[in-house]
């Protein structure tokens, strides 16, 4: 397995699932695909999900592999603010 993520347990205990490289490299091309401005070299992104969150995975690798500042908060209150910046 590459990454392991967790279920959110909606229907019962949180799980972990293995993510193989190839599920891996789908969910970035995905990302990429759905947020292109966002995962473009030299953008910005702020994750606030929980690093274990399968879309902050992608998103958090995804940044790393196009050159994209990356910063992290798990303050939902203060996102506004936080983006401002």
């Amino acid at each position: 397995a590459a990454t392991l993520i967790y279920t959110s347990g909606t229907t019962g205990r949180p799980k972990g699932c293995q993510l193989t490289h190839s599920n891996l490299l789908y969910e970035i091309r995905g990302a990429k695909a759905c947020f292109p401005d966002h995962l473009a070299k030299g953008g910005k992104l702020l994750v606030f999900l929980p690093l274990a969150h399968v879309l902050a995975r992608a998103l958090t690798i995804g940044a790393f592999a196009n050159g994209v500042t990356l910063g992290f908060t798990s303050d939902i209150k203060n996102l506004v603010a936080m983006l401002a910046v």
